[in-house]
């Protein structure tokens, strides 16, 4: 039996958000990309492993052109920023992913067993 790759965790293995690679799918549908120009609008997106390696490469290659980088910058300003709080809580502050009742995640910057939750965002 195939694997299936669901939206999240296709999400996560790319390190950018559910709703970013939401988006680019949703693009990428509506401009006939073979391999989800057939996606019904409100259905959730799953992909064979096949397929999720090769949408993998497109939204790598050319999906977030010139924002790859970016995330990578923001996600070290983010570990900055997530220790420095942390020493000003004397909280151990780590990203965390949770899960919702809904079967989406929310992709927390800093939580520290819950009671703490800390979502960063850049200024434009």
């Amino acid at each position: 039996m195939a694997q299936i790759v669901t939206v999240a965790h296709l999400a996560d293995e790319l390190q950018t958000t559910t709703s970013r690679l939401t988006r680019w799918l949703r693009g990428q549908r509506d401009h006939g990309h073979p391999l989800i120009s057939g996606h019904r609008a409100g259905a959730r997106w799953q992909f064979t492993r096949e397929d999720a390696d090769r949408l993998t490469e497109e939204f790598q290659a050319k999906g977030a052109a010139g924002r790859v980088s970016d995330s990578a910058v923001q996600r070290h300003a983010e570990g900055v920023i997530r220790e420095l709080l942390a020493k000003r809580l004397e909280a151990p502050l780590e990203p965390k992913v949770i899960t919702l009742a809904s079967g989406s995640s929310v992709h927390i910057d800093a939580v520290e067993d819950v009671p703490i939750v800390v979502e960063l965002q850049r200024r434009s």
